[in-house]
């Protein structure tokens, strides 16, 4: 019986020290991710419009520590900066984009070791509003 209960306390011991977390135990953005999901979403006045794409098994976003992110979705591929500014608020330069310009401010809605979901800041001029979503997964 001391064998079944010392096997469970290792194997206790062994999953918690698995995740993937940063030097203050945080999980941390920088590593790569599959590509779950990439939508977006805008609106003109009534008008609601719905785009992206599902990820394949090749897609990926990479956030390296040099403050890039390198992303392939289908047959293109972008490098762009990124800085992550509190643990729920990362600016990705151009993640969006609307009748104003670029939009990069985002909020990071969902951190774990094994999921991630970016939204961009709606942004709403000129009657429209327009959205992005990423879903991640490790």
């Amino acid at each position: 019986m001391r064998q079944y209960i010392f096997s469970i306390i290792i194997l206790a011991v062994l999953g918690t020290g698995c995740g993937k977390s940063s030097e203050d135990g945080q999980v941390s953005i920088q590593k790569k991710w599959a590509l779950v999901s990439d939508s977006s979403y805008s609106s003109i006045g009534i008008v609601y419009q719905v785009g992206g794409r599902a990820g394949t098994l090749t897609d990926y976003w990479d956030f390296r520590k040099d403050g890039h992110v390198y992303v392939k979705e289908g047959t293109s591929l972008d490098t762009m900066a990124y800085t992550l500014n509190s643990p729920g608020s990362i600016t990705i330069t151009g993640f969006s984009f609307s009748f104003d310009g670029p939009i990069s401010a985002c909020t990071i809605k969902t951190l774990t070791a094994h999921e991630a979901v970016i939204r961009s800041d709606e942004s709403l001029s000129l009657g429209t509003s327009v959205l992005r979503v990423l879903h991640l997964r490790r």
